[in-house]
């Protein structure tokens, strides 16, 4: 699998205009999901960004504000019995019981997973799958998981970030694929999601 990792320095007006910009500006229309992950932001209000794709970044327009730091090509194999270190930042989020009122479902706020255990039992369930609730398996997690709050600038630390980092061993390759090309729960808007993985 070809990836590109492509490291930029983005005015930052927010997120979602964050998101916007660097879709119109850097990439292929054939990528199928934006995924990066933040930096901290600079005194100039310029945000780093590392931009994970599988085709190669456009170069940004010159008065754009966009500084493309450097670019990095590489092929990594995803076969079965493959054994790779991650790191991804996720948002851990669980669906909230629907209630009802009159008969009718109504809204209900969202739910950040809190609690360690919980959060290490999300993240699992995500990657290690669940055959009775229709979540295919992308491989075996190795041993134990490092987790450690993650907080994005301008952003409420109770949203539940997290950066998980540990050691996998690729058990279903197209399943492995799409969690590289999709990342792992919500929040990708923010900068979430995205599996950066090394060979072990």
């Amino acid at each position: 699998m070809q990836l590109y990792w492509t490291t930029v320095l983005v005015p930052f007006r927010g997120y979602r205009e964050l998101h916007r910009d660097i879709w119109k500006m850097l990439m292929d229309r054939r990528e199928k999901k934006l995924l990066f992950r933040v930096g901290e932001l600079q005194p100039d209000n310029c945000m780093p960004i590392l931009i994970q794709s599988q085709y190669q970044t456009r170069v940004p327009p010159v008065n754009s504000g966009v500084t493309v730091k450097s670019v990095l090509q590489k092929d990594i194999p995803i076969g079965k019995g493959l054994r790779f270190r991650f790191s991804a930042d996720v948002q851990m989020e669980k669906r909230p019981a629907q209630a009802k009122t009159e008969g009718k479902p109504r809204k209900v706020s969202r739910v950040f997973v809190t609690d360690a255990a919980e959060q290490r039992e999300w993240f699992q369930f995500r990657v290690e799958g669940n055959e009775r609730r229709g979540m295919p398996k992308a491989g075996e997690l190795v041993g134990e998981l490092k987790m450690a709050p993650r907080m994005l600038p301008g952003l409420p630390s109770r949203w539940g970030w997290q950066r998980v980092e540990g050691v996998i061993d690729v058990t279903n390759p197209e399943q492995m694929t799409h969690l590289i090309q999709h990342g792992i729960g919500r929040g990708d808007v923010f900068g979430c999601g995205l599996v950066l993985l090394e060979a072990v």
